[in-house]
C-alpha cells in the first residue's frame, strides 16, 4: 500500500468516527439547555440581567418544544411498547420542564426573587428524577 492509499483510508475512517459522534438534533438541544441553564441560574438573581435572563429562558423553552417532536438517543436503540413507554416519559419530562420554565419567564418579569429561587430548584429537581428515569 502507498503512502496516498494509507492517507486516503486514514481519512476515510476517520470521517466515519466523525460522523457517529456527532449528537443527534435531540442531544445538541439538550445541550443547548442545559448550557442556558447554567448561565441563567449564574445570572437570574442580577435585575440588570432581566433581558438577557428572559432572552435565555425563551431560548431553552423553544428548544424543549422542538425537542418534544423528535426521538432522544437512547430511545434508538428501543422499539414497541419499551420505545412507547420511554418517548411517553421523555415527553412528559419535558412537559414538565416546558410549564416550570413558563412559570419562571412569569416570574422574572414581575420580579418575584423568591419564586424564582423555588422554581430553579423544581428545575433542577426535574432534571435529576427524569435523567434517572431515562437513562
Amino acid at each position: 500500500m502507498n503512502l496516498r492509499s494509507l492517507f486516503a483510508l486514514i481519512f476515510v475512517s476517520l470521517s466515519s468516527l466523525a460522523a457517529e459522534s456527532e449528537d443527534s438534533p435531540v442531544a445538541t438541544r439538550m445541550k443547548s439547555i442545559a448550557r442556558d441553564f447554567k448561565t441563567l441560574s449564574g445570572q437570574i438573581s442580577d435585575t440588570a440581567q432581566k433581558d438577557s435572563s428572559m432572552e435565555l429562558i425563551a431560548a431553552i423553552r423553544k428548544n424543549i418544544t422542538a425537542a418534544k417532536t423528535e426521538k432522544s438517543g437512547p430511545a434508538s436503540e428501543l422499539s414497541g411498547t419499551k420505545l412507547e413507554e420511554y418517548q411517553k416519559q421523555f415527553t412528559k419530562g419535558l412537559g414538565a420542564l416546558e410549564d416550570r420554565f413558563g412559570k419562571l419567564s412569569d416570574a422574572v418579569k414581575a420580579g418575584e426573587s423568591a419564586k424564582i429561587s423555588a422554581l430553579l430548584g423544581e428545575i433542577n429537581t426535574l432534571k435529576k428524577d427524569y435523567h434517572k428515569v431515562l437513562r
